[in-house]
């Protein structure tokens, strides 16, 4: 493996860096690396995992807001790899939906029927009517005020 030491990534292959075409070097066992990006809250569960398994771990935030980079020495590049496998099959054990399928289902119950939408576009269409027609006899009302001052 090649190591970035700007960005701080890891390649199998490759002479200069994707990110900021940096050269790669061989990394030492003192180098952090980056194992990934999460959010806050996973994290927490990672920060957690790895100090309970005793692998240095640090996480900077990035650009994006809540949203963390999370970095460990290379020494423990393997063992981290591991151990972040089995925290992310926990949450996601733990998680209380499943993503995806929620999403099918609120597709599902968002669908309106072919009456539902044709109603919709109908009160659409006389709500933007009376609002023209209140726009132009407002400013018909407003017209003739006007024209009483010089009559």
């Amino acid at each position: 493996m090649l190591y970035c030491s700007k960005c701080h990534t890891l390649y199998e292959n490759g002479t200069t860096c994707s990110n900021c075409n940096e050269p790669l070097t061989e990394p030492k066992s003192g180098n952090l690396v980056l194992l990934t990006a999460a959010m806050y809250a996973e994290s927490n569960e990672i920060l957690d995992a790895f100090r309970a398994r005793g692998i240095y771990i640090d996480r900077n935030p990035t650009i994006e807001e809540g949203v963390f980079e999370l970095f460990v020495q290379y020494a423990d590049w393997e063992k981290a790899n591991e151990t972040l496998h089995i925290v992310l099959e926990d949450l996601k054990k733990r998680a209380p939906f499943n993503v995806e399928e929620t999403t099918d289902q609120d597709k599902e119950k968002k669908e309106l029927s072919k009456g539902k939408k044709w109603a919709l576009r109908i009160i659409g269409a006389i709500a933007f009517g009376l609002a023209i027609w209140g726009v132009i006899a407002l400013t018909d009302l407003v017209i003739a005020f006007v024209k009483g001052w010089f009559a």
